[in-house]
């Protein structure tokens, strides 16, 4: 918004040239929050895939990826801070010297443009893995791709800047580049939140939900994360021979269906009495 109010996107004839130097500072510290906001936004993905896959090599490889983006972080910083020495050199003509600027832009996107393919292909395995209709796997498939539209952005601000990347400092061309700096991080936002989106997805539509046959001990009933069970008076364990009972509770929650785990645990413990062969058995 500043550099709106300073004239970035007016053609190079009518633009202030009293305005470059604010501009170049601008520009400046600019960098520091595109490549912060980036990095938070995939590091806010590979945690929840790390959270939500169980597998081995999905949580492996989020890992891996998240020391390479925290790497990338580090050298862009580094590479940004010093682009110029004196730093004053960036917005000044002062004496002093900068490194080359179409190496810096590819040096910086190449590598991000790797690791948006990358997070985007990392679960796809997993997804396929689940015993699930292939419609359901398919639609969390699509949801996790919609990201590649943050890839396409950045394939695209790549080219922008490095076409633009000249020693006459053109106001309009550059105008395009934050443009798409902004389109792209703003559409990383919308593709990490979009998981999270599910819910309302299944609200609206209960094509993949799970159904289950209500009884005297069940209820059916549906929440905003889908079918779920009214789970009333659990059956109390008990011990095969002892005719005591344990005290009756009642509870009533909801439990989504795709969290419910049923497990069956036999347990045999034999104790011969001296003198007897008799033995007890229990049962969990």
């Amino acid at each position: 918004m500043r550099m709106v109010q300073s004239g970035i996107g007016l053609r190079t004839d009518v633009f202030p040239q009293e305005n470059l130097s604010y501009i170049f500072i601008l520009d400046f510290a600019f960098d520091y929050v595109y490549i912060s906001a980036l990095t938070a936004i995939k590091l806010s993905l590979l945690i929840l895939y790390h959270r939500i896959f169980v597998d081995k090599p999905t949580r492996i490889g989020a890992r891996i990826l998240g020391g390479i983006i925290l790497a990338w972080l580090i050298s862009n910083i580094f590479l940004t801070t010093f682009q110029c020495i004196p730093i004053a050199r960036i917005w000044s003509n002062g004496p002093g010297g900068c490194i080359d600027t179409t190496s810096f832009i590819l040096a910086a996107a190449i590598p991000n443009i790797i690791t948006d393919a990358a997070i985007l292909c990392l679960p796809m395995t997993s997804v396929w893995k689940l015993h699930a209709a292939v419609a359901y796997r398919a639609s969390i498939t699509f949801m996790f791709l919609l990201g590649g539209f943050v890839t396409c952005t950045s394939i695209y601000r790549a080219v922008l800047l490095s076409t633009n990347s000249t020693d006459d400092v053109d106001t309009y061309a550059a105008s395009k580049a934050y443009t798409w700096s902004i389109v792209e991080v703003s559409a990383g936002i919308i593709s990490a939140c979009l998981p999270t989106l599910r819910p309302i997805v299944r609200k609206l539509t209960h094509r993949f939900d799970s159904t289950i046959t209500p009884s005297s001990r069940t209820g059916y009933q549906n929440s905003a994360w889908g079918p779920t069970t009214n789970i009333s008076t659990p059956k109390p364990r008990r011990e095969v021979g002892d005719s005591s009972t344990e005290p009756e509770f009642n509870f009533s929650d909801q439990y989504p269906l795709n969290s419910i785990r049923a497990e069956t645990t036999w347990e045999l413990s034999v104790q011969p009495a001296p003198g007897n062969h008799s033995s007890r058995e229990s049962f969990a």
